[in-house]
């Protein structure tokens, strides 16, 4: 790991100097498309992974207590300080939203059979 490490790290950025001073800077990209490509076909013929399908049920109503509450509180960081004072109803109002948003999502993840961010992540173990 340490020999692959160091072989990048001097040889990535001189070859992508290289192709961007010779070439274009575009071609920065297009080396990666084709390195892309082999990995792909080398991996598609030679990897071998088992398959076995499950039926999963997606936890829609956990997704979009998340996503509300992650609004919340972007919108609360956002606007706080600059848009509206801190002590303004607007930044109040966020305040709880995001606050009884999160306490929803985690009550809702505790019930969940697919929990979309399971509790048990946050466990010190």
């Amino acid at each position: 790991m340490v020999g692959v490490f160091s072989l990048a790290s001097v040889s990535g950025p001189a070859i992508g100097g290289f192709l961007t001073e010779g070439l274009s800077w575009r071609w920065c990209f297009y080396v990666n498309i084709l390195i892309g490509a082999a990995a792909l076909i080398v991996t598609s013929s030679a990897l071998n992974l088992p398959f076995r399908r499950v039926q999963h049920r997606i936890d829609y109503s956990g997704a979009t207590l998340l996503i509300a509450t992650v609004g919340a509180l972007l919108l609360l960081t956002v606007c706080g300080g600059t848009s509206y004072a801190w002590s303004s109803p607007e930044i109040i109002s966020l305040i709880s939203a995001a606050g009884i948003l999160g306490v929803l999502f985690a009550w809702r993840e505790t019930r969940a059979d697919e929990p979309v961010l399971p509790l048990r992540l946050f466990r010190n173990v």
